[in-house]
């Protein structure tokens, strides 16, 4: 009996994907020390990610691939700023076989703490009716 041997070469077409982050898109109350995370749906060869704050400013930091190069991790050299807009972007991505990123990039936000507390104004009524209202429109009231 003769041994039959068959060769053959699939191609990859599939582009990666982004599959999920951290902070998540449109995230409220992320910690000052947070990184950013974003994971794709497999391995990668490269990847860059861009932090910018509310003004478009670059939030200087370090971003390096990580868990078998299906992670891209942003490391900021410092803490971020409370009550403030973030907005990032995961460009030049493309896996092992060359495919890029669907879509081409991505892009995301977040905010940090918020730690302004709120106003609270208080009047006197007509009949000595006490009222509080906050920014929200929300109130309260007690007659005296």
């Amino acid at each position: 009996i003769d041994p039959f041997v068959s060769t053959f070469t699939v191609r990859d077409n599939l582009p990666p994907v982004v599959s999920s982050t951290s902070p998540a898109s449109n995230a409220v109350q992320v910690l000052p020390e947070a990184t950013v995370r974003v994971t794709f749906s497999e391995a990668v060869m490269a990847a860059s990610l861009v932090l910018r704050d509310a003004a478009g400013q670059e939030v200087p930091g370090t971003a390096a691939l990580g868990v078998g190069n299906t992670v891209v991790v942003f490391s900021p050299q410092a803490f971020l700023r409370a009550n403030t807009a973030y907005s990032f972007t995961v460009s030049g991505v493309t896996d092992l076989a060359g495919n890029p990123l669907a879509g081409g990039s991505f892009s995301a936000s977040f905010a940090t703490v918020d730690t302004i507390a709120p106003l609270i104004q208080a009047t006197f009524g007509a009949g000595d009716v006490f009222v509080i209202e906050t920014p929200g429109g929300g109130g309260f009231g007690a007659a005296g």
